[in-house]
């Protein structure tokens, strides 16, 4: 009976992630896609060669999550847009897939609790189901968050000698986010920290007062020697050391402030977040349950940093709530251990499982269904129409265009010299000294103050929004005349004087 139970909720688990996965998995694709596609074309044709070559002026380029970039780029040329959409929502169910196997193993097994994770994770993380590195590199933290608790449990080092082949995978898939896999050490260090003052016998540290508790982790000294190798491991990219000083780099530039996924979190604008914050502040105090203080570092940490940046959020949901689910299994083990259980015995049972699985399937279906006529991209969102008229009325390789930020990737994709696309570090002085093009962006296209810009590029041709402030004034502006305009984008020309 045990037995059947357990084939029926791994079935209803399975039917479940399925269902989120096609439920909220977006067919269209995000902008920085194209120049991935592009970028790893280049690479496997010619190599790396740290330098760009996208752009109408001579860069310097790190090349931080080649890795990626080479592998969406394999995946369109055999399998086209339809392919990459598969490999997010293959990706995006092996994500919720681990998520539910390691919230098991940390919270002892408990099975509804890990269940109900699926759905808060998915409803956090939607922002990050994309064609986007980010993806991979939540796989792999999660990966990392299994060893190192699977370490804990059973004291076994072979689960940290995975470690630095993690933190090499990662510098290389997304090396601009691989400083936050050696931040995911710091709690389990820290735990360690305490319980060595605590055995001092001349000092005393009593975190267990209240609401915190330090297990025996004795053996937490290994980890010390994996984070070294972890370290070294995260050097060996293309681009020497990159995954070191890259956030230090990005966080000295102006895109910080202008960038979107940079922005500190406004709680009111992110309700599912907020709500998740308000139940863990009232468990926390309406509660006795106490709580792993590695576990409290870890949800405490993460939540401060998604105030710093939205994308933190992301963090927060496949590692925070991992140990957040592992705090409500000690209270309910606590308050009403036999709750999970008669649950358990009630979705396990094979009306309940059919009739979930109808309503999944009638759902995923309708969703599924109305996704098939969307397109991969809009034409409203890209110069789709007007991309084919340059290409066929102008001499595209000798123009300097001046473009908008967000369609330059698309530019390049289609083998147009750009201004400035999305790889917004490219453009900064931090990484190429002497460069400032996205703070001339910047000038030209929110303060509109475009004729030192375009003089200092030599600006042949500008393809912009027909609602941009700037365009409703180089349409005044004698010097330009337009080429070209359809219902989203205008193209105009220096008049030569």
């Amino acid at each position: 009976m045990k037995k059947k139970k357990n084939f029926l909720f791994g079935v209803l688990v399975f039917i479940t992630i399925v269902f989120l996965v096609v439920l909220l998995t977006p067919k269209e694709i995000q902008n920085d896609l194209f120049y991935d596609i592009k970028l790893g074309d280049w690479m496997r044709q010619h190599g790396i060669d740290l330098k760009d070559h996208f752009s109408f002026i001579p860069l310097a380029y790190t090349y931080p999550h080649w890795l990626f970039d080479i592998l969406v780029s394999f995946i369109y040329t055999y399998f086209s847009f339809q392919g990459i959409y598969i490999f997010v929502m293959l990706s995006f169910a092996f994500l919720l897939f681990l998520i539910y196997k390691v919230s098991n193993r940390m919270n002892h097994g408990n099975k509804i609790i890990s269940y109900v994770l699926l759905f808060l994770v998915s409803n956090l993380v939607k922002p990050g189901i994309t064609a986007r590195c980010q993806l991979l590199s939540y796989l792999l933290f999660v990966i990392q968050i299994y060893l190192l608790e699977s370490f804990v449990q059973a004291k076994k080092k072979r689960y940290l000698a995975f470690l630095p082949l993690l933190s090499f995978i990662l510098a290389n898939v997304h090396g601009t986010i691989w400083p936050f896999q050696i931040v995911l050490y710091l709690p389990y260090i820290a735990e360690h920290v305490v319980y060595l003052i605590k055995k001092k016998k001349k000092i005393k540290v009593n975190v267990s007062a209240h609401k915190l508790y330090v297990a025996d982790c004795s053996h937490f000294k290994f980890i010390y020697f994996y984070l070294f190798l972890s370290l070294l491991t995260g050097l060996l990219t293309p681009s020497f050391g990159i995954a070191y000083t890259y956030f230090i780099k990005i966080m000295q530039t102006s895109t910080v402030s202008l960038l979107l996924e940079h922005q500190p979190t406004v709680l009111i604008q992110n309700l599912s977040y907020l709500f998740v914050l308000i139940f863990l502040f009232l468990l926390f105090i309406l509660t006795k349950t106490k709580i792993r203080l590695r576990d409290f570092l870890m949800i405490g940490g993460l939540v401060f940093m998604s105030f710093f940046a939205v994308r933190h959020i992301l963090l927060f949901a496949v590692i925070g709530l991992l140990f957040v689910g592992r705090y409500l299994s000690d209270l309910v083990n606590e308050e009403s251990k036999s709750t999970c259980f008669i649950l358990y015995s009630y979705v396990s049972k094979p009306i309940v499982v059919f009739l979930l699985f109808a309503l999944f399937l009638g759902i995923g279906i309708g969703s599924y269904h109305k996704k098939l006529s969307q397109p991969y991209f809009s034409e409203n969102d890209y110069p789709v129409l007007a991309v084919d008229y340059i290409k066929e009325h102008l001499d595209y390789t000798k123009i300097r265009l001046y473009n908008n930020y967000n369609e330059g990737s698309y530019l390049l994709f289609r083998d147009l010299k750009v201004f400035v696309d999305s790889r917004s570090d490219l453009y900064t002085s931090a990484f190429n000294p002497g460069i400032t093009i996205f703070d001339d962006y910047v000038q030209a296209y929110f303060d509109l103050s475009y004729e030192d810009v375009f003089e200092k590029y030599k600006i042949t041709h500008v393809l912009i929004r027909k609602e941009d402030h700037l365009y409703k004034l180089l349409k005044k502006d004698s010097n330009y005349k337009e080429l070209y305009q359809d219902s989203n984008f205008v193209l105009l020309q220096k008049v030569e004087s």
